[in-house]
């Protein structure tokens, strides 16, 4: 791999053999070509990037029914639809913007670029809009493309280069000590071939590139980022070891004290202030996320809504997303969700979990206590009603992204076509109250903080059905001895 900084050494000595040789006309004359190339290039497109500073206020905001509901008109005259236009924050308005959650990505209309937020700023956000547009004039505050090339016209006034140029550069620096001092330490030693170093140079592979080469690039704080951001990691102030990878502004963009924190692709853990040890994967992946730590979110708005809970695991498209609050819950599949904490959810509504051999259950005595025979048998089963139905799942009615709302309407619109048996989980309530025992196969997520939805864990329901089927035997058994004293008691009479 070539580096260019070499190049432009040898383009400079070059210079400077040139002006040691009394040729400063040239170089002056070629710096008026270059500002007037480029003059000459404003005249005949207008499609070059122009930079504009724009004060957003607190007041004039409006809102309608989109994702960033806030947003604020700034009137362009001459911009369409067609022309693209981005927004950078100044320092000063970095946290403000951060704070209203401020959305990077413009529209443009006619006559207009509009700017949205979550909510409105409290301060006035201070912006840097770059635009590209194919119009032949525009105006901005007053100032067209057109006098923007007139003064630029002016500013390429070749005496006034040529003066300039000449106060600049003062003759007495380029005597033949001074000269040899930068060609040493553009790489070139006294004897050899100029040249020939240039090349090496030129030519220098990555592998011989030292850590110190790429560390202000790179390394933000003692952070890692690697984007196409103005100002990475605007907030940090003592978090170190994160690593931000991606395209745009929103990635750790609220991050002040966050640790050990991998965010990679737009949007990945934008809210985070404090938390530590999260890994996310994905565009808005843990996005929200403010305090939770040690949570893995891989796919696209993977756990996009979880705000404060801690190990938690989502693998798939919009995986644990509308869960804003919950602990050691994993979540794996596209829409896959929990209803509470310690939970593992293989998939949504739609899938059918297969498996090549048995589920194992841990049964090892030394990992029980108070083992005794069961109270639960036939008292407990014949007050169990088996059912035929279809699976009408309320979750098949939320509206993705949004907060998971148990109360929406369901009106069997996406109701399963295939039969299913199985138990209702409130008989099952109403047995254990009968009987007044508790039971582990009846599960309420509510008792653990979890959302509104009671289930079934069926194989508790294998050790009572055991008890059962041996009292029934045992019954057997004792008819059976009767009937045998009934017969011989007839043939007895016969």
């Amino acid at each position: 791999m070539k580096f260019t900084v070499f190049e432009q050494i040898k383009k400079s000595l070059e210079s400077v053999k040139r002006y040691a040789l009394g040729e400063i006309g040239n170089v002056a004359n070629a710096t008026v070509e270059a500002v007037e190339e480029i003059a000459g290039e404003l005249n005949q497109k207008a499609d070059k990037p122009n930079y504009i500073t724009v004060v957003i206020p607190v007041g004039g905001w409006q809102n309608d029914d989109f994702d960033y509901p806030n947003y604020y008109d700034i009137v362009v005259e001459g911009i369409t639809e067609n022309d693209r236009a981005d927004i950078l924050f100044l320092p000063e308005s970095m946290k403000t913007a951060a704070e209203c959650g401020f959305c990077n990505v413009t529209e443009t209309l006619e006559g207009k670029i509009r700017v949205r937020a979550m909510s409105v700023p409290k301060k006035a956000i201070t912006t840097e809009i770059r635009f590209n547009t194919n119009c032949d004039a525009i105006n901005i505050e007053g100032v067209t493309m057109v006098e923007l090339q007139n003064g630029l016209n002016q500013k390429a006034d070749k005496t006034t280069v040529i003066t300039e140029l000449a106060k600049k550069l003062d003759k007495t620096d380029f005597t033949a000590e001074n000269i040899g001092t930068m060609l040493e330490v553009a790489g070139w030693q006294s004897g050899g071939d100029m040249s020939e170093e240039l090349q090496v140079k030129a030519n220098k592979d990555l592998s011989n590139v030292e850590q110190s080469d790429f560390n202000n690039k790179f390394m933000v704080k003692g952070n890692i980022f690697i984007g196409n951001t103005a100002t990475p990691l605007p907030l940090l102030t003592t978090g170190n070891g994160n690593i931000a990878i991606g395209i745009g502004d929103r990635i750790l963009t609220a991050a002040t004290t966050g640790y050990n924190n991998v965010a990679i692709c737009y949007g990945a853990l934008y809210y985070t202030k404090t938390a530590h040890d999260n890994i996310a994967i994905g565009q808005f992946a843990l996005t929200k996320n403010q305090d939770g730590n040690s949570n893995v979110a891989i796919g696209q708005q993977a756990s996009n809504t979880l705000k404060t809970g801690d190990f938690n695991t989502a693998v798939g498209y919009c995986a644990l997303s509308g869960s804003t609050d919950c602990d050691n819950a994993t979540a794996i599949g596209a829409n896959a969700n929990v209803t509470g904490d310690n939970q593992v959810q293989l998939g949504d509504t739609g899938v059918t979990v297969y498996a090549q051999k048995a589920v194992v259950t841990r049964s090892d005595a030394r990992d029980k206590l108070d083992i005794e025979d069961s109270p639960l048998g036939l008292n407990f089963i014949l007050k169990l009603r088996p059912c035929k139905y279809r699976m009408n799942s309320r979750e098949a009615y939320f509206e993705k992204g949004q907060k998971r709302d148990f109360t929406a309407t369901n009106d069997g619109s996406k109701a399963g076509k295939r039969p299913h048996y199985g138990l209702i989980a409130q008989e099952v309530k109403e047995a254990m109250n009968e009987l007044n025992v508790d039971f582990a196969g009846y599960l309420d997520s509510k008792v653990d903080g979890g959302e509104d939805v009671l289930s079934l864990g069926y194989t508790e329901f294998i050790a009572p059905m055991i008890k059962a089927i041996q009292e029934q035997q045992n019954m057997i058994e004792e008819l059976q001895k009767q009937v045998d004293i009934l017969k011989q008691k007839i043939n007895e009479v016969v």
